[in-house]
């Protein structure tokens, strides 16, 4: 959490990734720098790596204990500090997970399974990459396992994915709670009856907020797409 910490601590971590092979030249020891088989997970990563820790790109794990350890995780050691990086499961990356939570932080949409999966694979056909089946299935489970999520059971079967310790903003899109000024609602009138009958707008809440927003309109400006979808 601390880069300065990191610093101080990766030569320490780097020593025991790579422990220094002793040989005998004209009675001296020398170490022979390299890889230890020992320790097969530790790897170089370059500056541009982006590696992913709750709240953005940050320095993970600077120091032994600072956040709790994941079976299977491996230690990159990077410029900035040391970060842990998470193995893929099923197709999905835990870090492409938590990306994806994120941007629906931001979005103040809670992390709905239902709309975790839409959200995934927005991402995934933005990135031009495909996701199983199989992972989608087992997305739950997945998050379930990170120990930097928090999964509860909601209403009607689905589930959410919070971050643990992180402050939420998230809206609650069925509250019948009218937050927004009435210039919004007049405007609003006036645009959806301007629109014509071949110009329809997609059934679902989620979609069709996302839609209404790629649409720029002024009304609209500066709400989340937590806010369109209420």
């Amino acid at each position: 959490h601390n880069p300065q910490q990191a610093r101080e601590a990766a030569p320490a971590l780097t020593d025991m990734a790579f422990p220094a092979k002793q040989k005998k030249s004209g009675g001296r020891r020398q170490a022979r720098s390299g890889p230890s088989a020992a320790a097969p997970q530790l790897s170089l990563a370059p500056p541009a790596t982006a590696l992913w820790a709750p709240g953005g790109p940050a320095v993970a794990a600077a120091m032994p204990g600072a956040m709790p350890m994941m079976p299977g995780l491996s230690l990159v050691l990077a410029p900035v500090g040391v970060v842990m990086h998470p193995p893929k499961k099923n197709g999905l990356d835990i870090s492409e997970i938590l990306a994806a939570i994120e941007t629906l932080y931001q979005d103040q949409l809670k992390p709905y399974g239902r709309i975790l999966r839409k959200r995934l694979m927005e991402r995934s056909q933005a990135a031009r990459t495909r996701i199983n089946k199989l992972a989608f299935e087992q997305l739950r489970a997945t998050c379930e396992s990170c120990p930097w999520l928090c999964v509860h059971g909601e209403d009607g079967g689905d589930w959410s994915a919070v971050i643990r310790g992180r402050q939420a903003a998230f809206v609650e899109v069925h509250s019948p709670e009218d937050t927004y000024p009435a210039a919004l609602w007049t405007e609003a009138e006036v645009y959806f009856g301007s629109l014509r009958s071949n110009d329809p707008l997609p059934g679902g809440r989620y979609a069709c907020a996302q839609t209404l927003m790629s649409r720029r309109l002024p009304f609209l400006s500066g709400l989340s797409l937590g806010q369109v979808c209420h």
